[in-house]
């Protein structure tokens, strides 16, 4: 009678097991945004009878999508990376099972998004899943003149499961402004980061950015815009299902024997 309550519970024991292991794989997601940029110009002389301003140059914008995982003891992965010397309406992706990566840039200057999903699978030995955007364009800055930039940022960080151990997603995003013709002259920054730790279930945030590039020199100086958007998940494994079932039984056996010998 007791070895057959034994294997009734140790059967109970291990289909809770194995549901609770199912239930444990619920996504990540991590985005980061750039858009509605909007470039102003300040005269620092308006009375000196020359007209302040700008000029844009050429454009670069490389977009990455990248993932990697361990399956059956091998390591695997999927990448997509390209360059582009013109702004174009641009849309990467790359996706396995349970992970998504993408990247976006609508072809407009200074909009940019990048999204990440991840959801852990069975037997897989950890996963990770990155998108990158950016964006750079060469400006003529004109002597006595600055210049604002502006424009709104986004970033979402969340989970299905914040009991479940996720390695942090992450989420940056960023905006920058340096001359090149006068190192060091002119260096300006707006940078944002955010990260998803385990046992949070996430945040959110949003709002806008303003750099102000001066030049208060007698010369025009070459300068450059950059934007950045990034996203990343890396995910801690979900153990096959008779993993859990052997060690449920492993400790179920033990327990039963002591307790017959006891008996």
């Amino acid at each position: 009678m007791y070895r057959q309550a034994f294997a009734a519970i140790l059967v109970a024991t291990a289909s809770l097991t194995l549901s609770s292991s199912a239930s444990a794989a619920h996504s990540t997601t991590a985005q980061a945004s750039l858009s509605n940029l909007k470039l102003g110009v300040i005269d620092l002389t308006p009375n000196d009878g020359v007209a302040a301003g700008y000029q844009l140059g050429s454009r670069s914008t490389q977009v990455a999508v990248a993932g990697q995982w361990l399956e059956n003891g091998q390591a695997a992965g999927s990448s997509n990376r390209q360059q582009f010397e013109f702004p174009v309406p641009v849309n990467f992706q790359v996706a396995h099972g349970g992970l998504k990566a993408q990247a976006q840039l609508s072809g407009s200057l200074g909009t940019l998004k990048s999204s990440v999903t991840g959801t852990p699978e069975l037997g897989w030995n950890g996963q990770s899943m990155t998108g990158d955007a950016s964006q750079t364009v060469r400006v003529l800055l004109k002597a006595h003149t600055a210049l604002r930039i502006s424009g709104d940022y986004s970033a979402l960080l969340s989970t299905q499961n914040p009991g479940y151990f996720n390695l942090p997603g992450q989420t940056q995003l960023g905006v920058s402004f340096d001359s090149l013709s006068m190192p060091g002259l002119i260096s300006e920054r707006f940078n944002k980061s955010w990260s998803l730790a385990p046992g949070s279930a996430g945040e959110s945030a949003s709002g806008g950015f303003s750099l102000l590039a001066s030049n208060n020199t007698d010369d025009d100086i070459e300068a450059s815009l950059g934007f950045y958007v990034g996203s990343s998940v890396s995910l801690a494994p979900v153990p096959e299902p008779t993993t859990w079932l052997m060690l449920g039984a492993g400790m179920l056996v033990l327990a039963g024997r002591r307790r017959f010998d006891r008996g």
